[in-house]
């Protein structure tokens, strides 16, 4: 797909399975982290049965990754997303950044950038005119990279704790 240096932004494959439950882990444990009242670990695999072999077929989703020479550095998780039609809404398509993750160390070599890129790409194939994604407010450091890649706030989730 795309590279950067010697990193190769491509598909991920079954053999990938290790490292890229390795990054999830990652990106788990920091929502963790951060965010222990809504993040816990779990007793058995933190995604659902399934989701391996779906994001590998890549029917309506895609699982890219950043290799540089067999080890994985990153990867973005992509869904083709559709908000249905109501009296008040267009029906609509885009693509849902599900996940972004690049490993430890690995963070500020332009990785997740060209891991967006090649994001941006498929939501493009796919005939998508948009991307959306989540980032919590305990994460500045990403809100900030996704600022700086012209993602602006479509709107705002807002809680109260009451005890």
């Amino acid at each position: 797909m795309s590279g950067t240096g010697e990193t190769t932004i491509r598909p991920a494959l079954s053999a990938d399975h290790a490292q890229v439950h390795a990054l999830f882990a990652q990106v788990d444990d920091m929502h963790r982290a951060r965010l222990p009242e809504v993040f816990r670990a779990s007793p058995g695999p933190a995604r659902a049965a399934g989701w391996w072999e779906e994001r590998i077929a890549g029917q309506d989703c895609a699982l890219l990754v950043a290799d540089h020479m067999g080890e994985l550095l990153g990867l973005v998780e992509l869904v083709d997303s559709a908000a249905p039609s109501s009296p008040l809404h267009h029906p609509r398509r885009h693509a849902l950044i599900d996940t972004l993750v690049v490993k430890e160390g690995h963070q500020r070599r332009g990785i997740g950038r060209a891991l967006m890129e090649a994001a941006h790409a498929w939501a493009i194939a796919r005939g998508l005119g948009q991307v959306q994604l989540n980032v919590w407010e305990a994460n500045p450091e990403a809100r900030a990279f996704y600022e700086a890649l012209g993602y602006a706030t479509l709107s705002r989730k807002l809680g109260r704790r009451l005890s």
